[in-house]
This record gives structure tokens, sequence and C-alpha cells, in this order.
């Protein structure tokens, strides 16, 4: 037996000829069903190649057409900021691919993040964006993260942006050390 990394199993004959395996009847993904013929043989590698490019093909249709709801960037980081500093904002923008308006029934954020604009609203017609502005205040020392998740109707399930930062501590003079004048022989 050969198996494909598309889990189709194959089994070889006699003949030296590959055919479709009849415990495989029809491959299934999502609600597509390809239906396959039974003890077709495979005659060439050629044609073993065409087939299993087709199916791939078919599968990369169907998981293109089930991203419907996308937001971009997916992943937003602020960088160091100083503890009760307001960073720049940063844009998150919310897209319906779908042939439906899509309702938002929520828009959170967590963390030491917060929205500074938000032009989302309730719907989001079909085939067009909006956009979030969000910032960063740390408050405390090191990395930081939070998510800005869009709950709504989209097939997909909600939509989330992974938000990092980190919280760096204020200049000040309590940070400098001074020694003062010292010989070069002597300890500090």
């Amino acid at each position: 037996m050969h198996d494909t990394n598309l889990g189709a199993r194959f089994q070889e004959r006699r003949l030296g000829k590959l055919t479709a395996c009849p415990r495989l009847p029809e491959l299934a993904f999502s609600n597509a069903i390809i239906p396959m013929k039974k003890e077709r043989p495979m005659k060439t590698p050629m044609m073993r190649q065409l087939a299993l490019l087709f199916v791939v093909l078919v599968l990369s249709a169907a998981k293109l057409s089930a991203a419907t709801v996308t937001v971009s960037p997916a992943k937003l980081s602020f960088g160091n900021v100083r503890i009760g500093v307001v960073s720049a904002p940063r844009t998150v923008t919310l897209t319906n691919l779908q042939k439906v308006t899509l309702n938002i029934t929520n828009i959170g954020i967590s963390g030491d993040f917060a929205w500074v604009t938000n032009a989302c609203g309730a719907t989001l017609a079909a085939g067009t964006s909006c956009k979030v502005t969000v910032s960063f205040t740390p408050t405390t020392l090191g990395p930081r993260s939070g998510l800005l998740t869009f709950a709504d109707d989209a097939s997909t399930g909600s939509q989330t942006v992974t938000l990092t930062g980190s919280g760096i501590l204020r200049a000040s003079a309590a940070l400098k050390v001074v020694f003062g004048n010292q010989l070069i022989t002597t300890a500090s």
C-alpha cells in the first residue's frame, strides 16, 4: 500500500497498475463531495500526479471559500512602551468577504490595550471593511499580551487579533549610579 499526503490510498495490482482503493469511494471535504470511480486504473505516474493536483486544487478552493471574514493584521506588536504612557495607535481592519451582511455582536479587548476609535458598527455590509484603532498602556514592567476579538455570525467563527507589547521603566535620575572619583587601585 502507498499513502499519499492527502490520505487517499492506492493498492498495487498484479500487473503493476495502481487503482483507486475500493474502500474509499468518495472524498468529502466540508460540504463538497467528490465522487471517485471504483477500480479505475491510474495508467501513468503523470496521470496520478494530475489526479492528486486536481484534488489539492479542489481542497484549496474549498478552504479559500471558507475564509469569508478576515482581520488584518492577525498579530499587532506595540514594542517597548514606558509604564503608564499611552502608545501610538495601531489599526486593525475587519473585512467581510461574504455575500451577506455580517452581524457584529461584540468587539472585546483585553490586557493593557484599549480602543482609540471603532468604526465597526453592529453590521458590516458584504464586500466591505471597517477599522478599529488600538493603543497600549502598560501597567507593569515586562511583556504584556491581550486579544482583540470580533464576535459575529460569520461561518468561520469569531476573529481574533493577538496584541503584544512590553512595559519599560521611565527614564529617571534614580537609575544612575555615581561612584565619584576613585584611585585606580582602590575598590569602590
